[in-house]
C-alpha cells in the first residue's frame, strides 16, 4: 500500500477505517479457534534460522540481506519463487540494491505457497510496488516492525502470464484495470459484486480469493477496501494475531 500512516493509525485503518480514505466502518477481522494451524500463522511464527533453513528445504534461491532495519530475517530473492518471479518495475541494476525487494524471510514462504496457485492459472512473474519501506532513521535498529516497515507486505499491481509457443508479447493483468473493485463489497464469495466480470476479471479474483480460501495471508487487501488500494493487491504476514482480514 502506497498510503502512508504512522502505525497506530495504520493498525486502526485496517480494522475500522479512516475517514478519508473510504475504508470500512465496521472491523471485519475473522477469528478463529485453529488459527495457529493456518500457514501464514506457522510461517509468522519462525525464527529467523527455521525460516531460512526451509528456504533451503524448498529450493529457494536467495541472498541473505546483512542489515534491514525493522526486519527479523531480511532476503533478497535471487531468482523466481516456486516458478513465480516477483519484481518491481525498476532496471535490473536499481532492483539489486533497492529496499523495496528486500523481504523477510517467513512472506517468502506465503508467496512460494501462493506460486503454486499462480502457475496453475499461467502466471510466471508478479509485478510489485514494493515489500520493504524502511521505517525512519530515527526508529531503533533493533525494533522489530510489522507491515512493509518488517518486510511482511508486499503490493502486487500486476501478474503477467506465460509467454505461449509463438507469442511474443506477455499478456498482463492488471489490478488498476481489471479486478473491477467495488470499495465496500466483498472481494470474495457468493456475495462478491463485479462491475464487469470478464475472463481476465475472473481469473484475477480467483488467484487472490484461492489466497484467502487457503489462509496464505493474514491480510489481503483489495480494491474494495479503499482507494488507496485502487491499483495494487495488499499481501502480509502477521506475526502473533488470532485473526485474518480479506476486503
Amino acid at each position: 500500500m502506497r498510503h502512508f500512516l504512522p502505525p497506530a493509525l495504520l493498525a486502526a485503518a485496517l480494522l475500522v477505517g479512516v475517514p478519508g480514505l473510504a475504508g470500512p466502518r465496521k472491523p471485519r477481522v475473522r477469528f478463529d479457534d485453529t488459527w495457529q494451524k493456518r500457514p501464514s500463522a506457522r510461517y509468522a511464527a519462525l525464527s529467523k534460522a527455521a525460516c531460512t533453513k526451509e528456504l533451503g528445504a524448498r529450493k529457494i534461491a536467495f541472498t541473505t540481506v546483512e542489515k534491514a532495519r525493522g526486519v527479523l530475517a531480511p532476503v533478497r530473492p535471487s531468482a523466481d519463487v516456486g516458478g513465480v518471479l516477483f519484481r518491481t518495475d525498476a532496471p535490473a541494476k536499481e532492483r539489486a540494491t533497492s529496499p523495496n525487494e528486500v523481504y523477510d524471510c517467513r512472506l517468502v514462504l506465503a508467496l512460494h505457497d501462493w506460486s503454486k496457485v499462480l502457475v496453475a492459472h499461467g502466471i510466471d512473474e508478479v509485478r510489485i510496488f514494493s515489500a520493504w519501506r524502511p521505517e525512519a532513521a530515527s526508529s531503533a535498529d533493533d525494533k522489530l516492525a510489522t507491515r512493509h516497515a518488517g518486510g511482511l507486505a508486499v503490493d502486487v499491481r500486476k501478474l503477467g502470464k506465460k509467454l505461449a509457443t509463438g507469442e511474443k508479447t506477455k499478456k498482463w493483468w492488471t489490478v488498476e484495470s481489471d479486478f473491477h473493485g467495488k470499495i465496500g463489497a466483498p472481494p470474495c464469495g457468493a456475495q462478491a459484486r463485479v462491475e464487469t466480470l470478464t475472463g481476465v476479471t475472473k481469473e484475477l479474483r480467483a488467484v487472490v480469493c484461492e489466497a484467502g480460501e487457503q489462509k496464505l495471508f493474514t491480510s489481503i487487501l483489495t480494491p474494495n477496501y479503499n482507494r488507496a488500494h485502487h491499483d495494487h493487491v495488499h499481501l502480509e504476514v502477521t506475526p502473533s494475531v488470532s485473526w485474518s482480514l480479506l476486503l
